[in-house]
């Protein structure tokens, strides 16, 4: 499963502009329960700012953290409520969970590209934001089962206006890595 993202700096100094805010990319890679540059369409407006990645929940008894959501399960009765938003992203990065070592990959495009997510206020009312995953492509799949959905802005756009992730799917390129923190 996608393990971390690499904000897009092209896409907050953007999102800055449009919100007049100044959110900024955090350095690095950035982790579950991390708040997350994340763009969300509600009550008939944009807005632009950071979500906690991760939704707090209760799961036969044990308290966990939800990270991802499989796109495949969109419409079940949990996920129905939960609005799209999309995260701007340069890169995901993926441990390599198939080959039985311990090895880790970023994930990148010819451009700055989306990760389509769902978000909802917890019992908290805090926002909280769930990555959507999708089998992996034949880039991905050495590395992991399954990967982000993402998407270019057109599949973006049309993942905000109807809430279904569009067919096509981006170029990615795989660069293994020596670790990551």
């Amino acid at each position: 499963m996608c393990i971390a993202i690499v904000e897009s700096h092209a896409f907050s100094d953007k999102l800055n502009v449009r919100f007049k805010n100044s959110v900024q990319p955090l350095g690095g890679a950035i982790s579950a329960k991390h708040q997350v540059l994340s763009l969300v369409h509600a009550q008939g407006e944009w807005h632009g700012g950071r979500i906690r990645w991760g939704f707090p929940t209760v799961i036969q008894g044990r308290k966990k953290w939800l990270r991802h959501a499989k796109v495949e399960r969109r419409r079940s009765p949990f996920w129905k409520s939960w609005q799209p938003l999309l995260i701007p992203v340069q890169a995901f990065i993926e441990r390599n969970t198939l080959s039985g070592v311990s090895a880790f990959a970023r994930f990148t495009a010819d451009t700055p590209f989306w990760i389509g997510g769902l978000w909802a206020k917890d019992d908290e009312e805090v926002a909280s934001l769930v990555m959507l995953t999708q089998p992996a492509d034949s880039t991905v799949s050495p590395f992991h089962h399954r990967m982000p959905v993402s998407m270019d802005f057109n599949g973006a756009q049309h993942w905000i206006d109807t809430g279904h992730v569009p067919d096509t799917s981006i170029l990615l390129q795989a660069s293994p890595m020596d670790h990551f923190e």
